[in-house]
């Protein structure tokens, strides 16, 4: 600064500052102290260089900055010196207006050592409140920071007392109000906890006071309601800038969300680790990360053989190329894969995984992962192909025994046809020697036998072989009617009566000849089976139900026991009752008709109580 100009400030100034009378301080517009003569600067007992440039308001006891430079720095003041003491004086400013800046010149006058001692004492009472006051904030700042934290947290003193409690430690403010000063004894013993928590605690605050180090516990706790909760708790030392232990900080984390993740992850583990599938994991380019216990066992590998190679690299070559192509294609794609997996184990036998291979997402959405679940099913499959074979050599037989039945009776028929017709040519009135009319005649019976079972065999092999007959709905009180005109001679010898009602079902899809051999044989075998000189009662019904077509038949004949026949009543020519015209084929039939038209047949009956018959069509 350059203020030599012949004017009475300037030389003002240069007596000022050459002879030391007052302390003497040059300040720019915003207060920033631009010169100070050695007065001013001996008095505060800071060097020149630390003076300069800085804000004149910087050295006041009570910073109060009013409207302007002249409001602000004229009156009593209090500076700080640097070793912390106070020096008092009294302030004077005049401004400076230089050619191309304006300032201003502060004059410090010390005071007498009376008024200086009632000027500081005043003084120091502002400037005490003022710290007060920014003390007060500085808590209030700070306790509202911990307050809000989700962490219990404690200060104690190095004797172990409370003297601060966060809400989180404390939420109720009169315990909160009360705990400070006072230990976790005092808090047990108003509040009849059990002692041993003191003790603990106490234990872990002795331990962080001498060793003066960090020191950290895991806790698990029993609430009130008998739920877990789990917290970490740490204690830590803080110091001094001189190295000193000054108190200890002690916080605690509930840690119950991530314990209870940990569990459940660990569950997770070891489900999969003792799984009867295997498991592998793998990242995006098919490096496999994971593999389970089983998915070792199954192909005989080493699970360190195994980590950190590709995928693919394990599949067999027994694996068709489009399969695993296949496969490729649809995870990349972000899609699930299913399918079957044929592979050697290290010992080179063939075996056979249903696998499911998925992608993996993290919580953006971005694909991190394969994973890869395999059922081992070799049992399954061996079972499968040695089923299909058995089929097929049932199958052979089968269609073998058909043709050697075809061929037998078709080769049987025209000889025993013929053999009838010889019999019936031959008049055994003109028979005269006893033993050979019996001869012939008991050969006529044998023959007529042999004819009507080879009908009836050719009948059932119609039936089974038969599947080319049309299905058509048909109304069943028309088959009925039918039926009946058909055996009406029998009906009429017999005195049937019939309760018969189509209503809740008059039709269904079925084959005509086979449904009216179904009422031929159970009608006939009512008339044939009903209690003497009774009358035969025949009720039949339909109804749907469950989108099923049911028809109950019911008689009330003689019945039989089913305790002793029913694993053989549709059997083929079972007999239950002694009737010389049985040949033990009707249910027979009815059962092969019923089952060729997709249906079931139930029976129920009771010896003398009649019997009745359940038929479910789909």
């Amino acid at each position: 600064m350059n203020f030599t100009k012949s004017n009475n400030s300037s030389i003002l100034l240069n007596s000022l500052f050459n002879n030391r009378l007052l302390g003497v301080v040059i300040i720019s517009k915003n207060g920033e102290i631009m010169d100070a003569n050695n007065y001013f600067i001996e008095k505060l007992a800071y060097t020149k260089e630390e003076i300069l440039h800085n804000r004149l308001i910087n050295f006041f006891a009570v910073k109060e900055e009013k409207d302007s430079i002249e409001t602000t720095f004229i009156g009593e003041q209090i500076l700080l010196k640097k070793d912390g003491e106070f020096v008092g004086f009294n302030l004077t400013v005049d401004l400076l207006e230089g050619e191309f800046e304006t300032h201003y010149l502060v004059l410090f006058q010390q005071e007498n050592k009376q008024s200086a001692d009632q000027f500081n004492k005043k003084k120091l009472e502002l400037y005490n409140t003022q710290k007060e006051s920014e003390l007060n904030k500085q808590k209030v700042f700070y306790e509202t920071i911990l307050n809000n934290i989700p962490s219990d947290i404690a200060v104690f003193s190095l004797e172990h007392k409370y003297l601060f409690a966060n809400l989180i430690a404390l939420a109720d403010p009169e315990k909160r109000s009360w705990i400070i000063g006072r230990d976790d004894f005092d808090y047990i013993e108003k509040y009849n906890k059990p002692l041993a928590i003191a003790l603990e605690r106490r234990k872990n605050f002795e331990r962080v006071l001498n060793l003066r180090e960090e020191f950290e516990i895991e806790e698990e706790l029993t609430l009130a309601n008998g739920k877990k909760k789990w917290v970490v708790r740490k204690m830590s030392p803080v110091f001094d800038e001189n190295n000193e232990l000054i108190f200890i900080i002690g916080y605690g984390l509930d840690i119950t969300k991530i314990k209870q993740s940990e569990n459940n992850i660990k569950k997770f583990m070891l489900a999969i680790e003792q799984s009867g599938a295997s498991m592998l994991i793998t990242n995006t380019d098919g490096i496999i990360e994971y593999v389970n216990p089983t998915f070792c066992k199954n192909g005989g590998f080493e699970k360190s053989n195994i980590i950190g190679q590709n995928f693919k690299s394990i599949q067999s070559k027994i694996n068709e190329s489009n399969v695993q192509q296949t496969m490729w294609d649809m995870i990349t794609l972000e899609h699930t894969w299913k399918g079957v997996f044929s592979n050697k184990r290290k010992t080179g036998e063939r075996f056979y995984e249903q696998a499911i291979v998925s992608p993996v997402f993290d919580e953006k959405g971005k694909k991190t992962n394969y994973v890869v679940v395999n059922e081992d099913i070799t049992d399954r499959i061996l079972f499968e192909e040695e089923k299909k074979k058995l089929i097929e050599e049932l199958t052979s037989s089968y269609n073998e025994l058909k043709q050697f039945t075809y061929i037998t009776s078709h080769n049987l028929r025209a000889p025993v046809t013929n053999l009838v017709g010889i019999i019936d040519l031959i008049d055994l009135d003109l028979v005269e020697d006893k033993t050979t009319k019996e001869l012939i005649f008991g050969f006529k019976k044998s023959t007529e036998k042999l004819n009507e079972t080879l009908n009836d065999l050719i009948k059932t092999l119609i039936i089974k072989e038969n599947t080319s007959l049309d299905f058509i709905r048909l109304s069943f009180q028309s088959l009925f009617n039918k039926t009946i005109q058909g055996i009406e001679q029998q009906i009429d010898k017999a005195k049937v009566e019939f309760d018969v009602n189509f209503d809740e079902a008059p039709d269904c899809v079925l084959i005509s000849s086979y449904m009216e051999s179904v009422f031929q044989n159970l009608i006939t075998n009512s008339i044939k089976y009903a209690k003497p000189n009774v009358p035969a009662q025949i009720k039949i019904r339909s109804r749907r139900e469950d989108g099923k077509t049911i028809l109950t038949y019911k008689d009330n004949g003689i019945g039989m026991n089913l305790n002793k026949v029913k694993d053989r009543v549709f059997g083929l020519y079972q007999k239950f009752h002694k009737h010389s015209d049985s040949k033990g084929i009707g249910l027979y039939l009815v059962k092969s008709h019923i089952q060729a038209m997709k249906g079931n047949i139930e029976i129920s009956s009771e010896v003398d109580r009649g019997t009745s018959f359940t038929i479910t069509f789909k």
